[in-house]
Protein backbone atom coordinates (compact mmCIF):
# COMPACT_ATOMS: atom_id res chain seq x y z
CA UNK A 1 0.00 0.00 0.00
CA UNK A 2 1.55 3.37 -0.78
CA UNK A 3 0.84 6.52 0.25
CA UNK A 4 1.93 10.27 -0.35
CA UNK A 5 4.37 11.68 1.74
CA UNK A 6 6.93 14.15 1.47
CA UNK A 7 9.76 12.50 2.40
CA UNK A 8 10.61 8.41 2.51
CA UNK A 9 9.92 6.69 5.64
CA UNK A 10 8.64 3.08 6.16
CA UNK A 11 6.34 1.92 9.04
CA UNK A 12 4.29 -1.10 9.61
CA UNK A 13 1.00 -0.79 10.54
CA UNK A 14 0.05 -2.62 13.56
CA UNK A 15 -3.17 -4.79 13.56
CA UNK A 16 -2.93 -4.71 9.39
CA UNK A 17 -2.15 -7.80 7.51
CA UNK A 18 0.52 -5.89 5.35
CA UNK A 19 3.26 -3.77 5.83
CA UNK A 20 2.48 0.05 4.85
CA UNK A 21 5.38 1.51 2.68
CA UNK A 22 4.81 5.60 2.78
CA UNK A 23 6.46 7.27 -0.66
CA UNK A 24 6.57 10.28 -1.66
CA UNK A 25 4.87 10.81 -4.90
CA UNK A 26 5.04 13.92 -7.35
CA UNK A 27 2.17 15.54 -9.38
CA UNK A 28 -0.35 12.48 -8.97
CA UNK A 29 -3.14 14.76 -11.48
CA UNK A 30 -5.18 13.94 -11.85
CA UNK A 31 -6.57 11.54 -9.83
CA UNK A 32 -9.96 10.07 -8.29
CA UNK A 33 -10.95 10.08 -4.70
CA UNK A 34 -12.82 7.24 -2.85
CA UNK A 35 -13.79 7.98 0.88
CA UNK A 36 -12.28 4.35 2.65
CA UNK A 37 -15.87 4.53 4.19
CA UNK A 38 -17.81 4.43 1.18
CA UNK A 39 -14.94 1.64 0.12
CA UNK A 40 -15.43 -0.64 3.34
CA UNK A 41 -19.67 -0.14 2.78
CA UNK A 42 -19.10 -1.63 -0.69
CA UNK A 43 -16.75 -4.30 0.43
CA UNK A 44 -19.88 -5.41 3.09
CA UNK A 45 -22.65 -4.83 0.50
CA UNK A 46 -20.09 -7.59 -1.67
CA UNK A 47 -19.64 -9.85 1.19
CA UNK A 48 -23.88 -9.99 1.39
CA UNK A 49 -24.02 -10.04 -2.36
CA UNK A 50 -26.64 -7.36 -2.75
CA UNK A 51 -26.03 -6.87 -6.27
CA UNK A 52 -26.64 -10.37 -7.32
CA UNK A 53 -29.43 -10.80 -4.77
CA UNK A 54 -31.49 -7.72 -6.38
CA UNK A 55 -30.67 -8.60 -9.72
CA UNK A 56 -32.10 -12.34 -9.24
CA UNK A 57 -35.10 -10.46 -7.48
CA UNK A 58 -36.51 -7.77 -9.24
CA UNK A 59 -37.42 -7.85 -13.32
CA UNK A 60 -35.39 -5.15 -14.96
CA UNK A 61 -35.37 -4.18 -18.64
CA UNK A 62 -31.58 -4.64 -19.75
CA UNK A 63 -32.64 -2.97 -22.99
CA UNK A 64 -33.92 -0.09 -21.87
CA UNK A 65 -31.13 0.52 -19.44
CA UNK A 66 -27.94 -0.95 -19.57
CA UNK A 67 -26.62 -0.79 -16.37
CA UNK A 68 -27.95 -3.66 -14.35
CA UNK A 69 -30.50 -2.91 -11.50
CA UNK A 70 -28.40 -4.14 -8.74
CA UNK A 71 -25.76 -1.58 -9.50
CA UNK A 72 -27.67 1.23 -9.17
CA UNK A 73 -29.63 0.43 -5.87
CA UNK A 74 -25.85 0.38 -4.75
CA UNK A 75 -25.35 3.32 -5.79
CA UNK A 76 -27.98 5.08 -4.20
CA UNK A 77 -27.14 3.04 -0.44
CA UNK A 78 -23.39 3.72 -1.25
CA UNK A 79 -24.02 7.56 -1.78
CA UNK A 80 -25.36 7.58 1.83
CA UNK A 81 -21.84 6.55 3.40
CA UNK A 82 -21.03 10.06 2.41
CA UNK A 83 -21.93 12.92 4.89
CA UNK A 84 -24.91 14.00 3.94
CA UNK A 85 -27.16 12.37 1.10
CA UNK A 86 -27.84 13.81 -2.11
CA UNK A 87 -31.35 14.39 -4.16
CA UNK A 88 -31.29 11.68 -7.34
CA UNK A 89 -30.20 14.07 -9.38
CA UNK A 90 -27.43 14.70 -7.69
CA UNK A 91 -25.85 10.78 -7.18
CA UNK A 92 -23.99 11.12 -10.60
CA UNK A 93 -22.13 14.12 -9.62
CA UNK A 94 -21.59 12.51 -5.99
CA UNK A 95 -19.41 10.12 -8.05
CA UNK A 96 -17.59 12.17 -9.91
CA UNK A 97 -14.47 12.09 -7.97
CA UNK A 98 -14.78 8.33 -7.18
CA UNK A 99 -13.36 5.32 -8.65
CA UNK A 100 -16.04 4.02 -10.09
CA UNK A 101 -15.06 1.02 -11.83
CA UNK A 102 -13.65 -0.30 -8.56
CA UNK A 103 -16.89 0.37 -6.71
CA UNK A 104 -19.39 -0.95 -9.39
CA UNK A 105 -16.80 -3.02 -11.70
CA UNK A 106 -15.63 -2.14 -15.25
CA UNK A 107 -16.79 0.14 -17.57
CA UNK A 108 -19.05 1.80 -14.94
CA UNK A 109 -19.09 5.83 -15.03
CA UNK A 110 -20.74 7.99 -13.05
CA UNK A 111 -23.31 9.48 -15.83
CA UNK A 112 -24.94 6.19 -15.76
CA UNK A 113 -26.25 6.62 -12.33
CA UNK A 114 -28.53 9.71 -13.41
CA UNK A 115 -32.04 10.51 -12.36
CA UNK A 116 -34.00 9.08 -14.64
CA UNK A 117 -32.03 5.70 -14.19
CA UNK A 118 -32.28 5.79 -10.40
CA UNK A 119 -36.09 6.42 -10.66
CA UNK A 120 -36.33 3.18 -13.43
CA UNK A 121 -34.86 1.48 -10.34
CA UNK A 122 -37.01 2.48 -8.04
CA UNK A 123 -40.32 2.14 -9.68
CA UNK A 124 -38.60 -1.72 -10.39
CA UNK A 125 -37.98 -2.27 -6.73
CA UNK A 126 -41.70 -1.04 -5.86
CA UNK A 127 -43.26 -3.65 -8.00
CA UNK A 128 -41.03 -6.39 -6.87
CA UNK A 129 -42.35 -5.61 -3.03
CA UNK A 130 -39.36 -3.62 -0.92
CA UNK A 131 -40.37 -5.44 2.22
CA UNK A 132 -40.32 -9.12 0.29
CA UNK A 133 -36.60 -7.59 -1.13
CA UNK A 134 -35.28 -6.71 2.38
CA UNK A 135 -36.60 -9.50 4.55
CA UNK A 136 -34.97 -11.75 1.73
CA UNK A 137 -31.71 -9.75 1.51
CA UNK A 138 -31.94 -10.04 5.61
CA UNK A 139 -32.72 -13.71 6.51
CA UNK A 140 -29.91 -14.57 3.60
CA UNK A 141 -27.55 -12.22 6.27
CA UNK A 142 -28.27 -13.86 9.05
CA UNK A 143 -27.45 -17.33 7.69
CA UNK A 144 -24.35 -15.95 6.36
CA UNK A 145 -23.00 -14.21 9.72
CA UNK A 146 -24.92 -16.93 11.46
CA UNK A 147 -26.44 -14.02 13.61
CA UNK A 148 -28.52 -14.26 16.77
CA UNK A 149 -32.18 -14.97 16.27
CA UNK A 150 -32.95 -15.26 20.21
CA UNK A 151 -33.97 -12.04 20.98
CA UNK A 152 -36.10 -9.41 18.06
CA UNK A 153 -36.74 -6.21 19.40
CA UNK A 154 -39.75 -4.50 17.55
CA UNK A 155 -40.60 -0.58 17.59
CA UNK A 156 -42.07 2.16 15.33
CA UNK A 157 -40.83 5.50 14.53
CA UNK A 158 -41.79 8.35 11.90
CA UNK A 159 -39.99 10.64 9.95
CA UNK A 160 -41.31 14.32 9.50
CA UNK A 161 -42.25 15.27 5.27
CA UNK A 162 -42.19 18.41 3.84
CA UNK A 163 -43.76 19.53 0.82
CA UNK A 164 -46.11 18.03 -1.66
CA UNK A 165 -46.85 14.48 -2.18
CA UNK A 166 -49.53 12.51 -3.68
CA UNK A 167 -52.83 12.09 -2.46
CA UNK A 168 -54.11 9.33 -0.48
CA UNK A 169 -57.34 9.61 -1.27
CA UNK A 170 -57.16 9.04 -5.23
CA UNK A 171 -58.53 6.02 -6.39
CA UNK A 172 -54.96 5.27 -8.39
CA UNK A 173 -52.82 5.90 -5.56
CA UNK A 174 -50.55 3.22 -3.93
CA UNK A 175 -47.55 3.18 -1.89
CA UNK A 176 -47.56 4.27 1.61
CA UNK A 177 -49.44 6.99 2.80
CA UNK A 178 -47.77 10.40 3.85
CA UNK A 179 -50.53 11.98 5.63
CA UNK A 180 -50.96 13.60 9.24
CA UNK A 181 -50.88 11.58 12.30
CA UNK A 182 -50.06 11.16 16.07
CA UNK A 183 -45.97 12.50 15.61
CA UNK A 184 -43.47 11.21 18.30
CA UNK A 185 -42.10 14.52 17.01
CA UNK A 186 -44.29 16.51 18.51
CA UNK A 187 -44.25 18.18 14.65
CA UNK A 188 -48.54 17.89 14.33
CA UNK A 189 -48.38 20.45 12.10
CA UNK A 190 -46.61 17.59 8.90
CA UNK A 191 -47.56 15.19 7.41
CA UNK A 192 -45.34 12.30 8.16
CA UNK A 193 -44.59 8.74 6.99
CA UNK A 194 -44.14 6.03 9.61
CA UNK A 195 -41.45 3.10 9.85
CA UNK A 196 -41.54 -0.25 11.87
CA UNK A 197 -38.54 -1.83 12.89
CA UNK A 198 -37.15 -5.35 14.30
CA UNK A 199 -34.16 -6.11 14.94
CA UNK A 200 -31.64 -8.67 16.94
CA UNK A 201 -30.01 -8.17 19.97
CA UNK A 202 -26.91 -6.36 18.38
CA UNK A 203 -29.47 -4.19 16.48
CA UNK A 204 -28.87 -6.15 13.38
CA UNK A 205 -32.11 -5.37 10.97
CA UNK A 206 -34.30 -8.53 10.09
CA UNK A 207 -37.60 -6.86 9.15
CA UNK A 208 -38.09 -2.71 8.29
CA UNK A 209 -40.70 -1.48 6.54
CA UNK A 210 -42.24 2.15 5.20
CA UNK A 211 -45.50 2.94 7.12
CA UNK A 212 -48.36 5.13 6.47
CA UNK A 213 -48.01 7.95 8.58
CA UNK A 214 -51.32 7.12 11.09
CA UNK A 215 -49.98 3.29 11.32
CA UNK A 216 -50.84 2.68 14.68
CA UNK A 217 -48.56 0.54 16.92
CA UNK A 218 -50.78 -2.37 17.79
CA UNK A 219 -51.63 -2.96 13.71
CA UNK A 220 -48.07 -2.50 12.96
CA UNK A 221 -47.31 -5.62 16.06
CA UNK A 222 -50.45 -7.36 14.56
CA UNK A 223 -48.75 -7.14 10.96
CA UNK A 224 -44.77 -7.59 12.57
CA UNK A 225 -45.91 -11.03 13.94
CA UNK A 226 -47.57 -12.54 10.83
CA UNK A 227 -43.74 -11.25 8.84
CA UNK A 228 -42.03 -13.05 11.32
CA UNK A 229 -44.16 -15.94 11.19
CA UNK A 230 -43.65 -15.75 7.35
CA UNK A 231 -39.87 -15.21 7.23
CA UNK A 232 -38.59 -17.69 10.11
CA UNK A 233 -41.61 -20.66 9.81
CA UNK A 234 -39.95 -22.77 12.93
CA UNK A 235 -37.33 -20.10 14.31
CA UNK A 236 -40.03 -18.04 15.20
CA UNK A 237 -41.05 -20.44 18.63
CA UNK A 238 -37.23 -20.26 19.56
CA UNK A 239 -37.49 -16.28 20.02
CA UNK A 240 -38.58 -13.88 22.24
CA UNK A 241 -40.41 -11.04 20.33
CA UNK A 242 -40.42 -7.35 22.63
CA UNK A 243 -42.03 -4.31 22.09
CA UNK A 244 -43.31 -1.69 23.89
CA UNK A 245 -46.45 -1.69 25.44
CA UNK A 246 -48.59 -0.84 22.29
CA UNK A 247 -47.93 -4.31 21.62
CA UNK A 248 -50.55 -5.09 24.64
CA UNK A 249 -53.94 -5.50 23.60
CA UNK A 250 -56.55 -8.09 23.51
CA UNK A 251 -56.53 -9.06 19.75
CA UNK A 252 -52.44 -9.46 20.10
CA UNK A 253 -52.72 -11.17 22.82
CA UNK A 254 -54.70 -13.71 21.43
CA UNK A 255 -52.64 -13.26 18.51
CA UNK A 256 -49.39 -14.13 20.43
CA UNK A 257 -51.02 -17.25 22.42
CA UNK A 258 -52.60 -18.94 19.79
CA UNK A 259 -51.88 -22.81 20.49
CA UNK A 260 -51.15 -23.86 16.79
CA UNK A 261 -47.99 -20.89 16.56
CA UNK A 262 -47.66 -19.51 20.21
CA UNK A 263 -44.95 -16.14 20.13
CA UNK A 264 -42.98 -15.69 23.04
CA UNK A 265 -42.99 -12.27 24.14
CA UNK A 266 -41.94 -9.16 26.59
CA UNK A 267 -43.85 -5.81 26.75
CA UNK A 268 -44.66 -3.30 29.04
CA UNK A 269 -48.03 -3.50 30.46
CA UNK A 270 -50.00 -0.31 29.96
CA UNK A 271 -52.06 1.41 32.36
CA UNK A 272 -55.70 1.11 30.85
CA UNK A 273 -54.86 -2.88 30.16
CA UNK A 274 -57.52 -5.37 31.25
CA UNK A 275 -59.56 -3.01 33.70
CA UNK A 276 -56.20 -0.75 35.10
CA UNK A 277 -54.41 -4.21 36.04
CA UNK A 278 -51.51 -2.53 36.45
CA UNK A 279 -52.86 -0.24 38.89
CA UNK A 280 -54.13 -3.35 40.97
CA UNK A 281 -50.58 -5.06 40.69
CA UNK A 282 -48.47 -1.88 42.18
CA UNK A 283 -50.71 -1.83 44.85
CA UNK A 284 -50.81 -5.73 45.66
CA UNK A 285 -46.95 -5.12 45.35
CA UNK A 286 -46.85 -2.56 48.27
CA UNK A 287 -49.13 -4.64 50.56
CA UNK A 288 -47.68 -5.01 54.33
CA UNK A 289 -45.88 -8.12 54.21
CA UNK A 290 -45.24 -8.61 49.93
CA UNK A 291 -41.38 -9.92 49.45
CA UNK A 292 -39.02 -8.24 46.74
CA UNK A 293 -36.32 -9.48 45.02
CA UNK A 294 -32.79 -8.07 46.59
CA UNK A 295 -31.67 -5.23 44.66
CA UNK A 296 -30.36 -6.00 40.97
CA UNK A 297 -27.76 -4.35 38.78
CA UNK A 298 -26.24 -4.21 35.45
CA UNK A 299 -22.87 -3.38 37.13
CA UNK A 300 -21.55 -2.91 40.22
CA UNK A 301 -20.85 1.25 40.55
CA UNK A 302 -23.04 2.66 42.68
CA UNK A 303 -24.48 5.27 40.36
CA UNK A 304 -26.10 2.30 38.45
CA UNK A 305 -29.40 1.57 38.34
CA UNK A 306 -30.93 -0.70 40.60
CA UNK A 307 -34.04 -2.73 40.42
CA UNK A 308 -36.65 -4.66 42.55
CA UNK A 309 -38.98 -7.09 41.40
CA UNK A 310 -41.98 -8.58 42.42
CA UNK A 311 -43.82 -11.11 40.09
CA UNK A 312 -47.42 -12.71 40.33
CA UNK A 313 -49.30 -14.72 37.83
CA UNK A 314 -52.51 -13.79 36.42
CA UNK A 315 -55.43 -15.26 34.09
CA UNK A 316 -56.71 -12.77 31.41
CA UNK A 317 -59.27 -14.30 29.78
CA UNK A 318 -58.01 -17.94 28.58
CA UNK A 319 -54.28 -16.75 28.73
CA UNK A 320 -51.95 -17.12 31.74
CA UNK A 321 -49.72 -14.45 32.01
CA UNK A 322 -46.50 -13.21 34.36
CA UNK A 323 -46.62 -9.95 35.40
CA UNK A 324 -43.28 -8.26 37.13
CA UNK A 325 -44.08 -5.03 38.93
CA UNK A 326 -40.00 -3.86 38.74
CA UNK A 327 -39.16 -0.68 41.17
CA UNK A 328 -36.42 1.27 39.78
CA UNK A 329 -34.19 3.63 41.66
CA UNK A 330 -33.32 5.87 37.86
CA UNK A 331 -36.36 8.18 38.78
CA UNK A 332 -35.42 9.20 42.23
CA UNK A 333 -33.95 12.04 41.13
CA UNK A 334 -36.56 13.11 39.15
CA UNK A 335 -39.42 12.50 42.15
CA UNK A 336 -37.31 14.90 44.37
CA UNK A 337 -36.94 17.74 41.41
CA UNK A 338 -40.70 17.16 41.12
CA UNK A 339 -41.51 17.52 44.65
CA UNK A 340 -39.02 20.75 45.08
CA UNK A 341 -40.97 22.09 41.78
CA UNK A 342 -43.99 21.62 43.59
CA UNK A 343 -42.80 22.87 46.55
CA UNK A 344 -42.36 26.50 44.84
CA UNK A 345 -45.75 26.79 43.34
CA UNK A 346 -47.22 25.90 46.34
CA UNK A 347 -45.94 28.54 47.99
CA UNK A 348 -46.62 31.26 45.35
CA UNK A 349 -50.53 29.62 45.54
CA UNK A 350 -50.63 29.96 49.30
CA UNK A 351 -49.55 33.45 49.56
CA UNK A 352 -51.92 34.83 46.38
CA UNK A 353 -54.52 32.56 48.95
CA UNK A 354 -53.51 34.50 52.47
CA UNK A 355 -53.26 37.76 50.19
CA UNK A 356 -56.90 37.80 50.04
CA UNK A 357 -59.65 39.40 52.43
CA UNK A 358 -63.46 38.34 52.06
CA UNK A 359 -66.65 40.46 53.32
CA UNK A 360 -68.02 37.35 55.36
CA UNK A 361 -67.04 34.33 57.04
CA UNK A 362 -68.87 32.12 54.69
CA UNK A 363 -67.15 33.39 52.08
CA UNK A 364 -63.52 32.57 53.67
CA UNK A 365 -64.42 29.37 54.76
CA UNK A 366 -66.21 28.66 50.70
CA UNK A 367 -62.11 29.43 49.45
CA UNK A 368 -60.39 27.54 51.97
CA UNK A 369 -62.83 24.72 51.25
CA UNK A 370 -62.41 25.12 47.50
CA UNK A 371 -58.03 25.55 47.75
CA UNK A 372 -58.04 22.31 50.13
CA UNK A 373 -60.32 20.21 47.12
CA UNK A 374 -57.29 20.76 45.01
CA UNK A 375 -54.75 19.53 48.00
CA UNK A 376 -56.27 16.56 47.62
CA UNK A 377 -53.90 15.40 44.04
CA UNK A 378 -51.05 18.02 45.04
CA UNK A 379 -47.59 16.74 47.01
CA UNK A 380 -48.10 19.55 49.60
CA UNK A 381 -50.91 20.41 51.85
CA UNK A 382 -51.74 23.33 53.65
CA UNK A 383 -52.48 24.25 57.42
CA UNK A 384 -54.93 27.17 57.91
CA UNK A 385 -57.67 29.00 59.67
CA UNK A 386 -60.14 31.54 58.99
CA UNK A 387 -59.41 34.72 60.54
CA UNK A 388 -61.53 37.91 61.24
CA UNK A 389 -59.50 41.58 61.59
CA UNK A 390 -61.56 44.33 62.69
CA UNK A 391 -60.55 48.03 60.81
CA UNK A 392 -61.96 51.09 63.37
CA UNK A 393 -63.31 53.57 60.62
CA UNK A 394 -63.39 57.61 62.30
CA UNK A 395 -65.43 60.03 61.17
CA UNK A 396 -64.41 62.29 58.56
CA UNK A 397 -64.70 65.84 59.27
CA UNK A 398 -62.64 69.30 61.48
CA UNK A 399 -62.48 68.06 65.16
CA UNK A 400 -62.42 70.45 68.01
CA UNK A 401 -59.35 71.24 70.07
CA UNK A 402 -58.07 68.60 72.31
CA UNK A 403 -61.21 66.39 71.03
CA UNK A 404 -60.62 62.25 70.87
CA UNK A 405 -61.85 61.35 67.18
CA UNK A 406 -65.20 60.03 66.91
CA UNK A 407 -65.91 56.19 65.98
CA UNK A 408 -67.77 56.05 62.71
CA UNK A 409 -68.23 52.00 62.65
CA UNK A 410 -66.07 49.23 62.36
CA UNK A 411 -65.49 46.97 59.62
CA UNK A 412 -64.82 43.50 59.75
CA UNK A 413 -63.15 41.85 56.90
CA UNK A 414 -62.36 37.79 56.95
CA UNK A 415 -59.16 36.36 55.64
CA UNK A 416 -57.25 32.87 55.56
CA UNK A 417 -54.61 32.79 57.63
CA UNK A 418 -51.56 30.15 57.09
CA UNK A 419 -50.35 27.93 60.10
CA UNK A 420 -47.73 26.36 57.67
CA UNK A 421 -47.38 23.71 54.84
CA UNK A 422 -46.35 20.52 54.81
CA UNK A 423 -45.71 17.49 52.49
CA UNK A 424 -48.66 15.30 51.53
CA UNK A 425 -47.03 11.83 52.28
CA UNK A 426 -49.99 10.45 51.18
CA UNK A 427 -49.74 11.70 47.86
CA UNK A 428 -46.00 11.69 47.87
CA UNK A 429 -46.17 8.01 48.21
CA UNK A 430 -48.43 7.35 45.49
CA UNK A 431 -46.77 9.68 42.95
CA UNK A 432 -42.91 7.81 43.61
CA UNK A 433 -44.91 4.34 43.27
CA UNK A 434 -46.38 5.32 39.39
CA UNK A 435 -42.80 7.30 39.15
CA UNK A 436 -40.55 4.66 39.99
CA UNK A 437 -42.61 1.71 39.45
CA UNK A 438 -43.66 -0.05 35.94
CA UNK A 439 -45.25 -3.42 34.96
CA UNK A 440 -43.65 -5.72 32.37
CA UNK A 441 -45.86 -8.68 31.34
CA UNK A 442 -44.62 -11.65 29.06
CA UNK A 443 -45.71 -15.74 28.33
CA UNK A 444 -42.33 -16.70 28.46
CA UNK A 445 -42.03 -19.42 30.81
CA UNK A 446 -39.88 -18.97 33.99
CA UNK A 447 -38.15 -22.10 33.09
CA UNK A 448 -36.98 -20.87 30.05
CA UNK A 449 -36.32 -16.70 31.69
CA UNK A 450 -36.34 -16.03 35.21
CA UNK A 451 -37.62 -12.42 36.31
CA UNK A 452 -33.85 -10.65 36.26
CA UNK A 453 -33.43 -11.91 32.89
CA UNK A 454 -37.22 -10.81 31.90
CA UNK A 455 -35.94 -7.25 33.04
CA UNK A 456 -32.54 -6.90 31.64
CA UNK A 457 -34.01 -8.07 27.84
CA UNK A 458 -36.52 -5.17 27.85
CA UNK A 459 -34.40 -2.86 28.46
CA UNK A 460 -32.46 -4.00 25.58
CA UNK A 461 -35.25 -2.30 23.83
CA UNK A 462 -33.12 0.68 22.92
CA UNK A 463 -31.13 -1.20 20.46
CA UNK A 464 -34.02 -0.40 18.00
CA UNK A 465 -34.42 3.54 18.35
CA UNK A 466 -30.43 3.58 18.11
CA UNK A 467 -31.14 2.35 14.52
CA UNK A 468 -34.03 5.15 14.56
CA UNK A 469 -31.58 7.36 15.59
CA UNK A 470 -29.36 6.94 12.90
CA UNK A 471 -32.29 6.69 10.34
CA UNK A 472 -33.27 10.31 10.52
CA UNK A 473 -29.17 11.80 10.19
CA UNK A 474 -28.59 13.78 7.19
CA UNK A 475 -26.88 11.39 5.73
CA UNK A 476 -29.93 9.19 5.49
CA UNK A 477 -33.70 10.39 5.59
CA UNK A 478 -33.53 13.53 7.22
CA UNK A 479 -34.53 14.66 3.91
CA UNK A 480 -36.61 13.05 1.40
CA UNK A 481 -36.58 14.10 -1.90
CA UNK A 482 -38.93 12.32 -3.68
CA UNK A 483 -42.76 12.92 -3.96
CA UNK A 484 -44.00 10.01 -4.99
CA UNK A 485 -44.60 7.84 -2.47
CA UNK A 486 -43.76 4.28 -4.59
CA UNK A 487 -40.56 5.79 -5.01
CA UNK A 488 -40.60 6.44 -1.57
CA UNK A 489 -41.10 3.33 -0.38
CA UNK A 490 -38.42 2.09 -2.31
CA UNK A 491 -36.21 4.56 -1.44
CA UNK A 492 -36.79 3.55 1.81
CA UNK A 493 -35.90 0.54 1.22
CA UNK A 494 -32.49 1.43 0.24
CA UNK A 495 -31.62 3.10 3.38
CA UNK A 496 -32.63 0.67 5.57
CA UNK A 497 -29.98 -1.24 3.76
CA UNK A 498 -27.65 1.16 4.42
CA UNK A 499 -28.84 0.53 8.09
CA UNK A 500 -28.17 -2.64 8.12
CA UNK A 501 -24.85 -2.20 6.45
CA UNK A 502 -23.50 -0.14 9.26
CA UNK A 503 -25.15 -2.75 11.48
CA UNK A 504 -23.02 -5.12 10.65
CA UNK A 505 -20.05 -2.84 10.39
CA UNK A 506 -20.73 -2.30 14.16
CA UNK A 507 -21.08 -6.03 14.46
CA UNK A 508 -18.07 -6.64 13.55
CA UNK A 509 -15.45 -4.27 15.34
CA UNK A 510 -17.33 -5.19 18.68
CA UNK A 511 -16.55 -9.26 18.06
CA UNK A 512 -13.19 -8.25 17.01
CA UNK A 513 -12.45 -5.75 20.31
CA UNK A 514 -14.02 -8.90 22.75
CA UNK A 515 -10.94 -11.25 21.17
CA UNK A 516 -8.23 -8.65 21.52
CA UNK A 517 -6.20 -8.62 25.02
CA UNK A 518 -5.63 -5.61 25.06
CA UNK A 519 -7.58 -2.69 23.53
CA UNK A 520 -5.93 -0.41 20.76
CA UNK A 521 -5.91 3.36 21.75
CA UNK A 522 -7.32 4.20 18.48
CA UNK A 523 -10.96 6.23 19.24
CA UNK A 524 -11.79 9.57 19.18
CA UNK A 525 -9.05 11.56 21.30
CA UNK A 526 -6.28 8.35 21.00
CA UNK A 527 -8.86 6.63 23.61
CA UNK A 528 -9.27 2.69 23.87
CA UNK A 529 -11.86 2.07 21.68
CA UNK A 530 -13.76 -0.67 23.78
CA UNK A 531 -17.17 -0.10 22.53
CA UNK A 532 -17.05 0.97 18.36
CA UNK A 533 -20.29 2.51 17.18
CA UNK A 534 -20.89 2.51 13.80
CA UNK A 535 -21.15 6.11 13.33
CA UNK A 536 -18.10 6.87 15.44
CA UNK A 537 -16.72 4.13 12.77
CA UNK A 538 -17.86 6.25 9.80
CA UNK A 539 -16.26 9.32 11.15
CA UNK A 540 -12.99 7.76 11.78
CA UNK A 541 -12.84 6.64 8.17
CA UNK A 542 -13.86 9.98 6.85
CA UNK A 543 -10.23 11.14 7.63
CA UNK A 544 -9.17 8.60 4.75
CA UNK A 545 -9.31 8.47 0.80
CA UNK A 546 -7.95 6.11 -1.74
CA UNK A 547 -6.34 7.98 -4.56
CA UNK A 548 -5.99 6.35 -8.12
CA UNK A 549 -3.71 7.90 -10.92
CA UNK A 550 -4.96 5.49 -13.72
CA UNK A 551 -2.22 2.63 -12.63
CA UNK A 552 -1.63 3.11 -8.87
CA UNK A 553 -3.55 3.55 -5.51
CA UNK A 554 -2.39 5.69 -2.98
CA UNK A 555 -3.98 6.57 0.18
CA UNK A 556 -4.20 10.28 1.55
CA UNK A 557 -3.55 10.38 4.94
CA UNK A 558 0.44 11.06 6.34
CA UNK A 559 1.31 10.76 9.93
CA UNK A 560 2.08 7.33 11.40
CA UNK A 561 -0.99 7.16 13.90
CA UNK A 562 -2.93 7.81 10.94
CA UNK A 563 -1.61 4.87 9.41
CA UNK A 564 -1.73 2.48 12.02
CA UNK A 565 -5.43 3.92 12.74
CA UNK A 566 -6.13 2.76 9.43
CA UNK A 567 -4.65 -0.49 9.95
CA UNK A 568 -6.48 -1.39 13.18
CA UNK A 569 -10.54 0.02 11.63
CA UNK A 570 -9.29 -2.47 8.71
CA UNK A 571 -9.19 -5.42 10.97
CA UNK A 572 -11.95 -4.49 13.44
CA UNK A 573 -14.05 -4.06 10.53
CA UNK A 574 -12.77 -7.55 8.84
CA UNK A 575 -11.63 -5.97 5.56
CA UNK A 576 -8.68 -7.14 3.88
CA UNK A 577 -6.09 -3.71 3.43
CA UNK A 578 -4.80 -5.06 -0.02
CA UNK A 579 -8.51 -5.17 -1.21
CA UNK A 580 -8.65 -1.38 -1.19
CA UNK A 581 -5.75 -1.19 -3.50
CA UNK A 582 -5.94 -3.90 -6.19
CA UNK A 583 -8.70 -4.58 -9.06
Amino acid sequence: MVSIEDSFTNSTCKGSASAVTTIRHPKITPFLQTPVSVLVANEYLNKIQFVELMNSAVPWNADRRNTPLGILAKSIVLSTFYETRSPLYHVASRFEQADTQFLFGPGAQPQHFDDDALAACLDAIYEAGPNTLFSGLTLSTYTQYDLDLSRLHSDTSNLVMYGEYESCEEEDHEGVQITYGHSKANRPDKKQLGVGSIVNRDGIPLVSQALDGNKADCEWNQEAIRVLRDVLGDKLSKAVYIADCKLITMPNIHLLCQESAPVQFISRCPDAFYGKLTDRLIEQAYQEGAVWSEPLAVGEKETYTRYRIQEFTKRVEMHDLRFLVVETSSNQKLMDACIEREREEFEQAVKRLTAQSYACEKDAQTAYHTFQEKQKKQLWKLNAVVASTHKVVYKRGRRAANQPPQVDRTDTTWHIQSAGMERHEENITKKTRQTMTFVLVTNVPAATLGSKEILFTYKGQSVVEVQFHLLKTPCLASQVFLKKPERIEALMMLLHVALLVRALMQYQARQRVKEMKDVPRVGLNKQRYTNPTASSLLVLLRDYSILFDGQNRYHSHCTSFQEERLGVLLYLLDVDEDRLFIY
